[in-house]
């Protein structure tokens, strides 16, 4: 996902941008690509709070693909937007990420939080409307694994394990911490679009 990058120091420091490309991708026939939950139990003066729940296919085709997680404050008075992309994913290469599967051969791979940088017309989101405080009990899963205040050198935090300790169960631990957004247990070998197309379909 593309950002205009522009430091925001402030009490994430995120990156400014100028939208979310993700957000606008194009609907496909056979279901729609985005729902959004209004999870709301108030109005906020400094503007609404989102957290999306996304996945996309791979750059090099749709197995495996990527699930993801957006965080966005959207200032009244047409401010521009504040969002960032966040994925767990590994530095130890795909090899080594396929061997450390469910840690059964007891490998284990580097992972860390990356800032998303790629988009599809594929990709799907579950944008949940929140309060201010529940954007920022699922903001505080993001910052023990990052570098505040400079995302752009984001090193290794954690063990990543394919299966179980991954991309998507860093989402569905965001998501879990949602009140109202119902979240189904993952399959075992299931990848991040289809449970993210059942996930949408849940709520």
């Amino acid at each position: 996902m593309y950002f205009e990058s522009e430091q925001w120091v402030g009490p994430f420091a995120w990156q400014m941008a100028a939208g979310m490309a993700g957000i606008c991708a194009v609907s496909m026939a056979w279901a729609a690509p985005h729902k959004v939950l209004d999870l709301r139990t108030m109005s906020d003066p400094a503007g609404g709070y989102e957290i999306s729940l996304c996945s996309r296919p791979s750059p090099s085709g749709n197995i495996p693909g990527h699930a993801f997680v957006t965080y966005a404050h959207r200032p009244k008075q047409n401010a521009r937007p504040r969002i960032l992309s966040l994925g767990f994913t590994t530095s130890s290469g795909a090899a080594k990420a396929a061997l450390s599967y469910k840690g059964w051969l007891g490998v284990d791979a580097d992972g860390y939080l990356k800032e998303e940088n790629y988009s599809s017309v594929k990709e799907k989101c579950l944008v949940a409307q929140v309060d201010k405080s529940a954007f920022d009990r699922a903001w505080s899963f993001a910052f023990p694994l990052t570098d505040i205040p400079v995302l752009e050198s984001l090193t290794f935090k954690g063990i990543y394990t394919l299966g179980e300790n991954d991309c998507m169960d860093f989402m569905i631990l965001v998501a879990t911490s949602l009140k109202g957004v119902k979240v189904p247990q993952r399959g075992a070998t299931e990848f991040p679009q289809p449970y993210l197309r059942r996930l949408i379909d849940s709520n």
